[in-house]
C-alpha cells in the first residue's frame, strides 16, 4: 500500500492531507511508507539487463531503487552512496582493480547492507579463437594470424571456411577449460549458472557472444536473486517480449563447432542475427577481413558490421 492513513482530529492544518478513501475525499493525516531500499549493482555489461529484469518484478520495484555502476568503465561509486546502500549486488573484481576491487568496495559499505556476489557469465565453447586483446572487438586469433602472415582474402576464406579448424584449436579442451573456469568463478557466487549452461548449450544458443548471456540465463540469475531476497520469481507475462539490448548481435561461429559438438543450431548455412540482418559465418568472416584491411579498430567493428 502506498500510504498508511489515520483520522487526525485536532492535528492542525500542517498535518492534514486530502486522501481518497473508498472513492470519497476526506481529510486525513497520512504517514508515508519508509523510503525505498537503495540497491547498488556493480557489474559489467550483464548488469544493465539484470537491473531491467529485477525491476520487472513489481514487488521488488515497489521496495527498491537500483543503480548500475559499470565496473569495466571504472565508474566511481561515491562514498555517500556506499554508506547509504541497503543491498549490494556485485560481480567479483580482484585486487588489481584497486579502489574498485570487490574487497575495497565491501570494506566501505555500511554494516547493515546485504551483499550478494553475482556470476560474471562467460562461455568460449563456441568461439575457440576469440581473444580480448586483439586490434578490434571480438578479434579472432586465427584470422589475425593469417592476416599478419600477409595472406590474401581468397586464400584466407578458403583456408578458414573450408579447411579443418581443428588443426589449430583443440575444441574439446577449449570447452573443458571454459567449464572449469566458470566452475571456479562461481564458487563465491549466490547463484550457479554452469549447471544450466551444461544442460542447454547444445540445444539452445545461450550466449549472444562469449560474454553476453541470453534471456534464459539472465532471467535465471534475476529469479535467483529475487528468491534470496524473499520475492517471488518473475512471471511469464513479466518476461514476455523482453530481450537485453545486446541481443541484436549474435557473434557468428564456425559451422564445424556444430558438427563437432552435435549442436542443434549453427551448422552450415545457419544465419545469425547481426544487427537485424541475417548473416552466415562466411559472410561474417568476409566482413571481418574487410574491416581489418580498412584499419577498423576497437568498437568501430560493430559499427562497420551495421553499415557495410
Amino acid at each position: 500500500m502506498p500510504f498508511q492513513c489515520k483520522m487526525t482530529p485536532g492535528k492542525g492544518l500542517w498535518a492534514a492531507y486530502k486522501c481518497a478513501i473508498d472513492g470519497a475525499p476526506s481529510l486525513h493525516y497520512c504517514k508515508k511508507m519508509p523510503a525505498k531500499k537503495k540497491c547498488l549493482l556493480h557489474a559489467n555489461c550483464q548488469g544493465e539487463p539484470l537491473r531491467e529484469l529485477l525491476l520487472l518484478s513489481a514487488p521488488f520495484a515497489a521496495e527498491c531503487d537500483i543503480t548500475h555502476y559499470t565496473n569495466y568503465l571504472r565508474e566511481e561509486i561515491p562514498a555517500t552512496v556506499l554508506a547509504g546502500c541497503d543491498l549490494f549486488l556485485y560481480q567479483r573484481l580482484v585486487s588489481k582493480w584497486e579502489e574498485l576491487s570487490s574487497s575495497a568496495l565491501l570494506s566501505r559499505l555500511n554494516a547493515r547492507a546485504e551483499r550478494l556476489c553475482l556470476p560474471n557469465m562467460f562461455f568460449k565453447g563456441l568461439w575457440p579463437f576469440w581473444v580480448n586483446d586483439g586490434p578490434m572487438d571480438f578479434s579472432d586469433a586465427l584470422l589475425e594470424k593469417l592476416l599478419a602472415a600477409g595472406a590474401e582474402k581468397p586464400e584466407i576464406l578458403k583456408l578458414y571456411l573450408h579447411g579443418d579448424i581443428r588443426r589449430f584449436a583443440n575444441l574439446d579442451q577449449t570447452l573443458a577449460d571454459t567449464f572449469q573456469q566458470e566452475e571456479e568463478k562461481e564458487r563465491l557466487c549466490c547463484v550457479r549458472t554452469l549447471p544450466l549452461v551444461k544442460e542447454f548449450w547444445k540445444s539452445e544458443m545461450l550466449f549472444h557472444t562469449c560474454n553476453h548471456p541470453g534471456k534464459r540465463l539472465l532471467a535465471f540469475v534475476a529469479d535467483s536473486v529475487l528468491k534470496r531476497l524473499g520475492y517471488p520469481p518473475l512471471r511469464p507475462e513479466d518476461l514476455a517480449g523482453y530481450q537485453p539490448e545486446y541481443a541484436n548481435f549474435d557473434l557468428p561461429f564456425h559451422p564445424v563447432m556444430a558438427a563437432h559438438h552435435g549442436l542443434g543450431y549453427g551448422g552450415t548455412g545457419y544465419e545469425f542475427n547481426v544487427f537485424g540482418r541475417p548473416m552466415d559465418f562466411g559472410r561474417y568472416v568476409s566482413r571481418y577481413i574487410e574491416a581489418r584491411r580498412q584499419g577498423v579498430r576497437g568498437p568501430e567493428f560493430l559499427a562497420f558490421l551495421q553499415l557495410v
